[in-house]
């Protein structure tokens, strides 16, 4: 299979891009930096750019059968919108009459998930730490 997989530089992106790999898919990473990736990989084709750049997610995304988002930012109180723009220019940059899938990793507390991630994380980490975040993953959710 050929799969784009956006932020696989770290934690699930990182995992996905190892088991893709190892499976024998070919793989297309998006990054922000490349000397992350070991590029020499067979199978993997790395490109440097950022998932609010529409041009380098055109170039990730062009003939792909799946695209998994994998992104991630540290907790903030200020403004999100990486999650939402992102997904935005993905929609916009999928293959008309194409059959590719998106898959896009927000979370627990995100869309259908939210309420379980147990008392601890609903009622003090999420509100203190992860509101911002997590309202954007929701509008990300509700575009794809």
């Amino acid at each position: 299979m050929k799969i784009a997989i956006i932020g696989a530089s770290r934690g699930i992106g990182a995992e996905l891009l190892k088991a893709a790999i190892e499976e024998g898919h070919e793989v297309t990473a998006l990054v922000r930096d490349p000397a992350k990736l070991n590029a020499s990989i067979p199978g993997l084709n790395v490109v440097k750019g950022d998932i609010l750049d529409p041009s380098s997610v055109a170039t990730t995304i062009a003939g792909r059968e799946a695209i998994c988002v994998c992104i991630g930012i540290p907790p903030t109180r200020k403004p999100v919108d990486v999650f939402s723009r992102g997904v935005q220019n993905i929609l916009n940059a999928i293959e008309t009459g194409s059959n590719q899938k998106l898959i896009l990793v927000t979370g627990i507390g995100a869309g259908d998930s939210k309420g379980h991630g147990g008392f601890f994380y609903d009622r003090l980490l999420k509100p203190l730490l992860l509101a911002t975040n997590y309202a954007d993953k929701d509008r990300a959710e509700s575009l794809a």
